[in-house]
């Protein structure tokens, strides 16, 4: 009698290849929603970022209202953009994980742990319980302990805030009165743009690399002059003896 419920309950082989060729189709399309929501995140940051460069150090001399209106309605653009991107990612994020949970169906019924594993450790950093399932909730209290709160997704989230913001002070709070500190100048970007608004920054960074790309991408060169200070060096340091 056992044995009968047993192979019952057990899925016929035709049931396990639809649910692996649907396993298959919901990770492969929750993988693809990841990719296209970081590529499109990367395009906001560098385009945003590549705007305010652009636009700071195109202003005239002798501007007028025109090139301030300019430079405003493209600015308030951005910042509408920034957040439709946000409204779309949100809903990306809402499909993707509705595919991790019939994920976790299908393994939890052909008793496979991968993504369920996976689940049960991004569930307990993000102080969130799994749905209908007390033996998980259980698991993932346990684990919250462990784990200090945080996620990727919520970095995601921060994104839109982070582009809203930097376009608002470099654009509007930041005078030629003011000195900016940047305590992550990577390659130097936020600093150039002060340089071409004639405001007053210091970059730091942890990477001697990045803080050489930003001397190099600020700096001002006297072009006559390097070169002949370049051919003077060569000359004697190819002067025969």
């Amino acid at each position: 009698m056992e044995q009968e419920k047993t192979r019952e309950a057990t899925p016929s082989d035709t049931r396990v290849e639809v649910l692996l060729r649907e396993y298959e189709l919901c990770t492969s399309d929750a993988n693809h929603l990841e990719e296209v929501i970081w590529t499109t995140a990367g395009v906001l940051i560098t385009a945003s970022i590549a705007g305010v460069g652009f636009l700071g150090g195109t202003i005239p001399a002798s501007a007028r209202p025109y090139d301030y209106l300019l430079r405003v309605g493209i600015a308030l653009l951005s910042v509408i953009f920034v957040w439709s991107w946000k409204i779309i990612a949100s809903r990306w994020y809402s499909i993707q994980r509705m595919m991790y949970y019939r994920i976790i169906e299908i393994e939890e019924e052909l008793d496979m742990y991968k993504e369920r594993y996976i689940s049960y450790l991004d569930k307990a950093v993000e102080g969130k319980t799994h749905p209908q399932s007390q033996r998980i909730n259980a698991m993932i209290e346990a684990m919250r302990a462990k784990h200090r709160p945080g996620g990727v997704r919520r970095t995601v989230n921060r994104i839109s805030w982070i582009l809203t913001v930097m376009w608002l002070i470099l654009k509007f709070g930041i005078t030629q009165k003011h000195l900016v500190l940047d305590p992550f100048c990577g390659v130097g970007t936020t600093n150039l743009t002060c340089k071409q608004n004639a405001i007053d920054s210091i970059g730091l960074d942890s990477n001697p690399l990045a803080v050489l790309a930003s001397k190099v991408k600020t700096a001002n060169y006297n072009l006559p002059e390097l070169t002949k200070a370049v051919k003077t060096a060569l000359k004697w340091k190819f002067k025969k003896p």
